[in-house]
């Protein structure tokens, strides 16, 4: 009986062994709580697709702005007007920001009675960040010369005005049944 134990806790340690060369579990518990937390619901994933593709978007025409305006990248390089630390810094600020917000939003979908709220929520948030990107997409290239694109930058800040007058309207009317 002992010599069968001692087989079944080897063949269990071994199989538990495997899991962990394999599987690899403690990635698959991180990204299953990172998962759960950033997408509670199917709808957030083409919204945090977008978002993200703005910001790669942005820090990539920010790299080309400023090698435009310096004679090219690698004129920029040697004259300091592109260095990765600077650069690194505005973009590690707004990773932090956007993350932060995408973990509200996923939080609020949890929290929130109605699923509704949570993905309404998202949606407001998701949508004025997604539009700040495009303008400051713009406003790189504009930067670069592209002027033709000025247009764009009228229409990206007019939709953004129009969804602050929303949130403000919402806003005055809670104040008032209140």
């Amino acid at each position: 009986m002992s010599q069968e134990l001692r087989e079944t806790f080897t063949d269990v340690w071994i199989y538990i062994c495997k899991t962990f060369i394999y599987v690899k579990p403690l990635f698959v518990i991180i990204s299953t709580g990172i998962s759960y937390i950033l997408f509670p619901h199917e709808s957030y994933v083409p919204a945090a697709i977008a978002l993200i593709g703005a910001l790669i978007l942005d820090v990539v025409t920010k790299y080309y702005s400023v090698g435009a305006l310096n004679g090219g990248i690698k004129n920029a390089i040697k004259t300091k007007k592109l260095t990765s630390e600077s650069l690194w810094r505005g973009t590690k600020r707004k990773i932090i920001s956007v993350l932060v917000i995408m973990i509200l939003c996923g939080l609020s979908y949890r929290l929130s009675p109605l699923d509704a709220v949570g993905i309404l929520f998202t949606t407001v948030c998701y949508t004025f960040m997604f539009w700040r990107e495009a303008q400051s997409i713009v406003e790189n290239l504009i930067d670069a010369g592209h002027e033709d694109l000025e247009w764009l930058l009228f229409l990206v800040k007019k939709k953004q005005k129009e969804v602050l007058d929303q949130k403000n309207e919402v806003k005055d009317k809670d104040e008032k049944t209140v």
